[in-house]
């Protein structure tokens, strides 16, 4: 497991915090968390407002998130509540989550945290609202000037209480705070960065909870068998549709939740054969179309000289579609080629399937020979 390392009690200005140090995949002690032990000077008010007449909740507990860059500690997640830090742990939890989320975007995935927003999500715990979440980009009006925030509203924290549920809500608003937006879409929502968040974490967690690299105290109270279970009810089924059928135009330039589904397969397909950086380069270059996204991926897979696909052995011997782009096979039969530019049909044999991408190799080998002077006649 990734240990809690160091909790201890400091005391600055007068306020005493519990400080809270955890191991991470960015390096040990890589994460911090601050918290209060007594409610705050002065209460927050929210940017958003609420009810008619429009009005600001008050937050009077905060819990912040650091992490270890370039040898001093960052606020990373800035998290205030309307719930105790006292009386209750939920505060801590949300943001030990949160934090994890946040080891995984920059080790895993690659991002940071917008510098529009001066590298910090915000984020609210509300006892009123109707129950779920919503990310939002925000203005807040200070006495020295106007900042910018990305935000993360979670509502009706009293309804907050199934462990998994809890974690997907915080992943899901997550993902719409910090991964690429992809959007077009009516149903269940218009973009899909956040259900594509939720599978992308959920996998993660599922990951190092059956590793024993994380407990439950970085999932909400979450069991490794309740986050295995959600896996494989909710994203499992979408990677395999995706490797099946590949991409199709039709169903992408849709509306519906089975055409945001066929994209978030495909993104976490991608995931699956070349591994992140493909397919958070692909997010990255896309833009916010989604029926764009095949394209996308096909011109990240030409990115790597060589790639050794990750097919499930239950895919072995199925006729699957991969991303190639202009790149060569070797280890599998060839289906089909031509019909879906930059995909090719597949059958991958028991041998490593690995896609060569002959441009790039003959470019670097053009870039590092040696130049050679032809002699004039005497």
């Amino acid at each position: 497991m990734l240990p809690l390392i160091a909790l201890v009690a400091l005391q600055a200005e007068g306020t005493v915090y519990r400080r809270t140090m955890l191991d991470s995949l960015l390096g040990p002690a890589s994460l911090m968390m601050l918290t209060p032990v007594e409610r705050v000077a002065k209460p927050r008010l929210s940017p958003k407002k609420f009810g008619e007449p429009p009005k600001a909740w008050e937050f009077d507990w905060n819990t912040t998130g650091y992490s270890q860059i370039d040898g001093g500690q960052r606020i990373r997640i800035d998290l205030w509540s309307q719930e105790s830090t006292v009386g209750s742990k939920r505060p801590e939890q949300v943001l030990r989550t949160l934090l994890r989320l946040y080891a995984y975007n920059v080790s895993r995935l690659r991002l940071q945290h917008s510098r529009d927003f001066e590298g910090v999500v915000n984020v609210f715990l509300c006892y009123g609202g109707e129950p779920g979440g919503e990310q939002v980009f925000e203005v807040e009006h200070q006495p020295e000037r106007d900042v910018k925030l990305d935000s993360i509203y979670l509502y009706d924290l009293r309804s907050f209480t199934d462990p998994v549920e809890m974690v997907r809500e915080v992943a899901h608003e997550y993902g719409h705070a910090t991964l690429p937006a992809v959007g077009g879409f009516k149903d269940p929502e218009d973009w899909a960065n956040g259900y594509l968040g939720e599978k992308i974490y959920m996998t993660y967690l599922a990951e190092a909870m059956a590793k024993g690299e994380l407990g439950t105290d970085d999932v909400l109270g979450a069991t490794k068998e309740g986050i295995a279970a959600w896996k494989a009810k909710n994203i499992d089924p979408l990677v395999t549709d995706a490797a099946i059928n590949g991409p199709r135009p039709a169903l992408l330039a849709g509306t519906s939740k089975a055409s945001m589904d066929a994209f978030i397969g495909l993104a976490l397909w991608t995931k699956q054969v070349y591994g992140e950086r493909v397919m958070t380069r692909a997010l990255v270059m896309n833009g916010v179309d989604a029926k764009e996204f095949p394209a996308s991926v096909a011109t990240a897979s030409e990115e790597p000289d060589i790639a050794s696909l990750k097919i499930p052995e239950a895919l072995r011997g199925r006729p699957i579609w991969v991303p190639a782009g202009t790149g060569k096979f070797a280890g599998v039969t060839v289906l089909d080629a031509k019909s879906r530019p930059g995909w090719a049909r597949i059958q991958a044999k028991k041998s490593p399937a690995v896609v060569i991408n002959w441009k790039n190799r003959a470019r670097d080998l053009k870039a590092a020979a040696p130049k050679t002077k032809v002699a004039a006649n005497p």
